[in-house]
């Protein structure tokens, strides 16, 4: 797991967002989000994730647009590890320490293949998971396109929660969730 976030690291230092979508499966982030809202549109997105590695790396690259620009991390520390008994999952508690002297803590749901990929993760000062942005924006028609990409809204959302905007964050995904 530490490994994962050394990579995460390495990508916000170099504004990657390839490489921080390396540490990402997701089709479990889709997956996670089904569970939500099963939707037919999410269920048929996560098999199309799972199937299409490729349609779901560009599906991820979308995604962490925004966290690659906005992150200011300087280092991390993992507060709490928990694995499951068969060892393919695991969550974890981090916090960031940001160029400001500020720190965020976010949670991380992992699940293990062959390596280690985040499937899930909260800004906990937000109480947003990526999944329950991408649950919401199921409902809106269109918004959920091939391999996860996302629109306009979900990406102004995605944007303010990793920025750490609440008060901004707080109206678009009321928008998403009511379009």
């Amino acid at each position: 797991i530490d490994a994962v976030f050394v990579r995460m690291k390495q990508a916000y230092d170099k504004k990657d967002a390839g490489a921080l979508a390396d540490c990402f499966d997701f089709a479990g982030v889709i997956e996670m989000a089904a569970d939500q809202n099963p939707t037919a549109e999410l269920k048929s997105t996560a098999r199309r994730a799972r199937r299409d590695s490729k349609g779901a790396k560009e599906g991820a690259v979308s995604a962490v647009q925004g966290l690659v620009r906005n992150a200011d991390h300087l280092s991390y520390e993992i507060r709490r590890l928990e694995l499951d008994a068969a060892g393919r999952q695991a969550l974890a508690v981090v916090v960031w320490k940001n160029e400001d002297g500020s720190r965020s803590k976010e949670r991380y749901w992992f699940l293990r293949d062959t390596e280690w990929k985040v499937c899930d993760y909260e800004e906990l000062d937000t109480s947003i998971r990526m999944s329950t942005m991408i649950a919401a924006a199921a409902d809106h028609p269109g918004v959920m396109q091939s391999a996860g990409n996302a629109g306009d809204d979900y990406q102004k959302l995605t944007a303010a929660v990793v920025a750490g905007e609440p008060g901004n964050a707080r109206p678009l995904l009321l928008k998403v969730r009511k379009s």
